[in-house]
């Protein structure tokens, strides 16, 4: 397939447009719930309901509510609102996890994530993690569905794309977000280091889009030690 030919096909997906489908009626809310993370994707929300409940396959969760395929980056308002009565999470607070579609007509597909606009094909549908953040707390971070993400800037590192024990990428097709297919535990998989100059861009993008402009971050020290805020205050280059 030609290289135009495939980034427009990511970016139709990334807006939607490859995952479309009707929500079956009858939708009943899921035994088990899960409260979302501040900076959770959407898909990674899916992935731990089905796991919750015990189901074998994230799908289980995503085709009641009309949604064909994972990763799903900018749903429709109607899948929005069957997953919020699957999951029990109001479908505003869904919102806030995933993309917006922008219909402008132009040729290349835009989206809003978060207030922040920015080119459909952004959105990558190749799985990528951070070992230690998923260690720390078991969720798919939104800004990793970010292309120019490559690195996770708390903890310095880059994020892998394949399982270390059977080298096969990472995938969306099971439920838990910790074990690769063949058992391997991710949380415990080495993660290289970065150069500053992939941790600056890395601060600057996730901070843009997933930062809190209202937010204020500081402690009783005067520091800012945690939530996303941390990701803007740090030059990628001087450490400033």
């Amino acid at each position: 397939m030609p290289a135009c030919a495939r980034e427009s096909l990511i970016a139709a997906d990334a807006c939607g447009d490859l995952g479309m489908g009707t929500e079956q009626p009858g939708l009943r809310r899921l035994p088990l719930r899960c409260t979302p993370q501040p900076d959770e994707s959407l898909t990674s929300l899916v992935l731990r309901l089905a796991e919750r409940n015990g189901m074998d396959w994230p799908s289980e969760v995503a085709k009641p509510a009309g949604i064909r395929s994972l990763p799903v980056f900018a749903p429709s308002s109607a899948q929005l609102e069957a997953l919020a009565l699957l999951s029990g999470v109001p479908a505003e607070k869904l919102a806030a996890m995933c993309a917006e579609r922008i219909p402008n007509g132009a040729p290349r597909p835009a989206v809003r994530l978060r207030g922040v606009e920015f080119p459909a094909d952004w959105l990558r549908p190749e799985r990528k993690a951070c070992p230690r953040c998923l260690g720390e707390s078991p969720h798919h971070r939104l800004q990793w569905d970010l292309r120019h993400v490559r690195v996770c800037v708390p903890h310095a590192c880059a994020l892998i794309h394949a399982c270390p024990g059977c080298g096969k990428r990472l995938d969306w097709g099971r439920p838990t977000l910790t074990r690769c297919r063949c058992g391997r535990d991710l949380t415990a998989a080495p993660a290289a280091d970065c150069d500053t100059e992939a941790l600056g861009a890395a601060a600057w993008i996730g901070g843009t889009v997933i930062g809190d402009p209202n937010a204020n971050h500081v402690n009783s020290s005067g520091y800012i030690l945690s939530g996303p805020e941390f990701l803007t205050v740090f030059d990628g280059y001087t450490g400033a």
